[in-house]
């Protein structure tokens, strides 16, 4: 007959303590081990900015490097750039309207895809600002830069002319922006638009970009030739237009990620997406997928790009440009944005 032995209750009184204890051992290693693969990948992959993609094209068969790599002084890491947005009410908009001698009352649009939007409208210049993008939008009434003066204006006091519009009129304090790039243009007949020029004497305006001091780095938007802040000046010294993205805050993040080098930019270049074709008036999405017969990569740029309005962390971009070949076209200048953070 089988006999089942009796154990006195503090014996299993004991075994079930055991058993609790190492239950709740496996719980919190497993939970430990969770942690540590959750923070390995992500120091492992890192952030991807969502850029539009609408050529179909195979870039990494047609591009070729010109750059010399040795020339090119980026970190070996970056962090992100952590942003938030300043509200702009309406009593800010009617400020900033009356600071530039507007004293009509808006118009007020409701935009599908951006919100409200505070308009003012006449022959003479134009003011839109966007409360929810907290963006704000100037311009003379005019299509085409108007034939001024050229006086003949030093960098610096372009400078002063810049940063003074911005503060003054905008409210945008110095102390919190700072001059990346001052571009030479000229009216370019073939794209409806303006290119750059080397001759600072042949320019039509300049547009000077800015970005805020807490990145050392310009912030770009998904237009590479309208960066977060820019002033565009006549030869005379008068604003002719200008876009403004307003932060209330802007601080980095407190964890890095490696940056592609140079070798890691040519190996990925099938990632880099193409943004603008210059010197025509093109759609990049009704390009056929071979009609861009050659690049060359002569210039790479590091930046923060501002993917989308109300982005809060803005990732680094490798602005990628030089000349190219497009069938049945005048483009004959590329840009495209490549990410700067290794996976």
């Amino acid at each position: 007959m089988l006999m089942i032995k009796k154990y006195p209750k503090f014996i299993l009184l004991i075994i079930l303590v055991i058993l609790i204890a190492l239950s709740l051992g496996i719980l919190n290693a497993r939970k430990q081990r969770q942690k540590e693969e959750k923070e390995l990948i992500t120091e492992t992959y890192a952030p991807t900015p969502k850029i539009p993609k609408e050529y179909k094209g195979q870039i990494d068969k047609i591009t070729k490097f010109s750059v010399d790599g040795l020339t090119l002084k980026f970190p070996g890491e970056l962090p992100l750039l952590e942003v938030s947005y300043k509200n702009i009410a309406l009593a800010d908009a009617k400020q900033i309207a009356s600071n530039l001698k507007i004293t009509s009352e808006p118009m007020q649009y409701d935009d599908f895809k951006d919100g409200l939007k505070y308009i003012w409208s006449s022959e003479n210049q134009s003011l839109i600002i966007t409360p929810k993008t907290s963006q704000i939008s100037y311009s003379l009434g005019f299509i085409e830069p108007p034939k001024v003066e050229n006086k003949n204006l030093e960098n610096n006091t372009l400078d002063k002319i810049a940063q003074n519009f911005l503060s003054d009129k905008i409210g945008l304090s110095k102390d919190k922006i700072k001059l990346v790039r001052i571009a030479n243009l000229v009216l370019n007949p073939q794209s409806n638009g303006f290119s750059e020029t080397t001759d600072k004497s042949k320019a039509a305006l300049f547009q000077l970009n800015y970005t805020y001091k807490t990145s050392e780095y310009e912030i770009l938007t998904l237009s590479p030739s309208q960066p977060l802040i820019y002033v565009q000046i006549l030869t005379d010294g008068n604003i002719y237009s200008s876009e403004i993205t307003l932060f209330d805050n802007a601080k980095e993040s407190s964890q890095k990620y490696l940056l592609k080098e140079f070798d890691d930019i040519k190996r990925s270049i099938n990632e880099a997406v193409l943004i603008s074709l210059l010197n025509d008036y093109l759609n990049i999405s009704e390009l056929n997928k071979d009609q861009i017969e050659e690049i060359t990569i002569d210039k790479i740029t590091l930046a923060y790009l501002l993917e989308s309005t109300k982005t809060s962390n803005l990732k680094p971009v490798f602005l990628l440009e030089g000349p190219a070949k497009v069938k049945n076209s005048s483009a004959n200048w590329v840009q495209l944005y490549m990410p700067a953070l290794k996976y």
